[in-house]
């Protein structure tokens, strides 16, 4: 496919370059998908780890804040470190000024199609942009084309109602997603995983089951997608593999681990459906964006939320607009004057459970009548715990619940693996949008 490009300066070259395409498999452990390769024999998996292989880091610190997927996707996708882009929370994108590189990608002529990228928006350079499937989380992006916004509505249901999922309006944003499902021939394939969905759904009775059959269900309609648009640049994001290992990284006989066998097969069948539609030509780059190591023999570290953000709010009298529960154990709260959020901001960082305060909450500058707040507490307690919030005392368990005690935690370094002989053996985070640039030879400026 040949494809003239106009640079900056008015002149033009030819783009004739296999199609590339970046698979983020968020979060994946090295040590631990080569074992379960091995132990479960998992063939696609161990594909891709024939192919070269960069070891990749980032320089932010794990006590920073900024050792988070939607900090390090969002230097990924802008070839900037943190400390540049300075987008901190998921769904700060609006505030982003950096160009992602699917922008300035379509900015040089090259065709794009975007699947789930964490913390990402279409953005401006939208021209040559196919289409576009935003995460669940980042509430101010929209899909393209609108027919994709069917997809939106379950993930983004379950985000916000986490801890009390089950109700009519499940069941409504469920028949929606299997009307996407017969549209695009899908129901074949959820068929065949009803049995292992039923038994380890049956068993196990946990949220995750759904989800990455959910995932691996919406990477096969991207890959139809692929097909149909034929972008010369993709990106398809899956989370299912972080979300099991930060839940259910118990032991490291995988055999025996239902739950993580259960996301790990799911994986190695949507990476055996790339290798097949993909062909050789195309070139394959599979990075896990930032790793996870095991905290099974460190101290337990458990991971609360309230129950619903916008009940526990206006329990301790907090007055609001609206809020916007993010991935786990935060949210993004609106205000209708300045004087309810700086009273909420005060209110937020006086609770405490004994002498530890609850809360992490940050302002926007730029944005006056928002708050970010997550749990910083980590502490395992009982739900009779006695908490207090500006002179209100109540129990824990009244507006909070445990989420999990975690089996996995971030960590600086990363994997990259491509079919390109050329990989660099070392780069840092960021520097892999440098290198996709690089290849259909365009500059960070968009220039070739």
């Amino acid at each position: 496919m040949n494809k003239t490009v106009a640079s900056h300066g008015g002149t033009s070259t030819q783009l004739d370059k296999p199609r590339l395409l970046l698979i983020e498999l968020n979060e994946f452990n090295d040590s631990l998908l080569r074992d379960a390769a091995r132990d479960l024999r998992l063939s696609n998996i161990q594909k891709i780890f024939d192919l070269s292989h960069c070891k990749a880091k980032t320089d932010d610190p794990y006590e920073s804040d900024l050792l988070e997927p939607w900090v390090q996707w969002v230097s990924i996708h802008t070839g900037t470190p943190s400390s540049v882009h300075q987008v901190k929370h998921l769904g700060d994108v609006p505030s982003l000024k950096f160009p992602q590189v699917w922008e300035t990608l379509s900015r040089a002529g090259v065709t794009t199609g975007i699947w789930g990228v964490l913390n990402g928006s279409r953005g401006h350079e939208t021209e040559h942009n196919e289409f576009f499937l935003p995460d669940p989380w980042t509430f101010s992006e929209a899909a393209h084309p609108q027919a994709l916004e069917a997809l939106l509505g379950l993930p983004r249901y379950a985000a916000t109602n986490r801890l009390r999922m089950f109700g009519p309006e499940l069941a409504w944003h469920v028949l929606k997603c299997f009307k996407v499902l017969l549209k695009h021939s899908l129901f074949e394939a959820f068929v065949r995983e009803l049995p292992a969905v039923v038994k380890v759904g049956m068993k196990h009775r946990r949220e995750f089951v759904g989800f990455c059959l959910f995932e691996y269900l919406s990477g096969l309609l991207f890959l139809e997608y692929w097909g149909r648009y034929r972008p010369q640049f993709g990106v398809v994001f899956l989370n299912g593999l972080a979300h099991l290992q930060h839940y259910y990284w118990h032991g490291v006989d995988y055999a025996r681990n239902e739950r993580l066998a259960y996301g790990l097969r799911l994986v190695d069948k949507f990476l055996g459906q790339v290798l097949e539609t993909i062909g050789p030509e195309t070139r394959l780059v599979v990075s896990s964006g930032l790793s996870q190591e095991n905290t099974n023999d460190e101290p337990e570290w458990v991971s609360y939320r309230p129950r619903d953000h916008a009940t526990f709010l206006r329990g301790v009298g907090v007055a609001f607009k609206s809020v916007e529960p993010l991935m786990s154990y935060d949210a993004l709260i609106f205000f209708g004057s300045a004087d309810d959020k700086l009273q909420a901001l005060a209110k937020l960082r006086s609770a405490k459970v004994g002498n530890q305060s609850l809360f992490l909450v940050e302002e926007y500058p730029l944005e006056p009548l928002k708050l970010f707040y997550r749990f910083q507490f980590t502490q395992p307690v009982g739900a009779e715990a006695g908490c207090s919030l500006a002179g209100v005392d109540f129990e824990f368990g009244k507006f909070f619940s445990k989420i999990v005690t975690r089996t996995g935690r971030h960590v600086q370094a990363s994997d990259i693996y491509a079919n390109d002989a050329n990989l660099p053996a070392h780069m840092l985070n960021h520097e892999l949008c440098q290198y996709i640039l690089g290849y259909f030879g365009v500059s960070a400026a968009g220039l070739e």
